[in-house]
């Protein structure tokens, strides 16, 4: 938000862009008496070089209209501290599930989902959903993690259920201890890349799998998140 011209909210933009690329997936400009009328359903967070008279649903920071290293030191925190807020809006300790016993993957993903149906309304179609999208291109991609999902978008939040097998099972191609169900929010859209960034670099790092399959803690997993 910005009241100085659309040159310099360009330039803010830009330097916006260039400082935080690896903590933003797209940056907006927007002048301060326009802010009333923006969809705030696309935006997480506002940083405005003027005092706004809205108050968006959103956390809002004020900061200098020239990106200096105090300004840019607070932003990054704020990013950081906004990434962290939507992963962990993912993942609930109820949905982190320790000592299964199942043997297949089949049993496996129904105990996952009876988990979530505890905790939310599902679909009734959920479960044959997963299981279809499994049947259809298996989501065992090795380092002993599957990430099994449905095969389009079903539940209002994003929601991830997490399972640490007492032993390897063999899925599909590969043997596989740790499992995340992923189910994305009907209402996904700007977070989506972000959200599978860092679950990726997570279920890739050999390190981190073994840790939580030793470990089982689930606050440590957010931690690392």
């Amino acid at each position: 938000a910005c009241t100085s011209g659309r040159g310099s909210a360009r330039l803010l933009e830009y330097r916006y862009r260039e400082e935080f690329a690896d903590l933003i997936a797209s940056v907006e400009t927007c002048e301060a008496h326009k802010v009333a009328s923006v969809d705030f359903s696309t935006i997480d967070i506002v940083f405005t070089t003027v005092p706004l008279a809205f108050t968006p649903p959103v956390p809002v920071h004020q900061v200098s209209s020239v990106l200096g290293s105090d300004d840019s030191a607070r932003v990054r925190r704020a990013l950081q501290r906004d990434r962290e807020r939507s992963i962990r809006a993912c993942f609930h300790p109820d949905l982190f599930l320790v000592g299964l016993t199942e043997e297949t993957p089949e049993a496996i993903i129904g105990t996952m989902v009876d988990a979530v149906g505890a905790r939310q309304e599902l679909p009734g179609v959920f479960l044959r959903s997963v299981l279809r999208r499994e049947r259809l291109s298996s989501t065992d991609f090795g380092n002993r993690v599957a990430m099994p999902h449905a095969e389009v978008a079903m539940l209002p939040e994003t929601t991830v259920c997490v399972a640490v097998l007492d032993r390897p099972v063999h899925w599909v191609h590969n043997p596989v201890q740790v499992v995340f169900l992923v189910s994305i929010s009907t209402h996904e859209g700007k977070d989506l890349h972000r959200f599978y960034g860092t679950l990726s670099k997570f279920l890739m790092s050999q390190r981190h799998v073994a840790d939580l399959i030793a470990r089982r803690d689930f606050d440590e997993l957010m931690d690392v998140l």
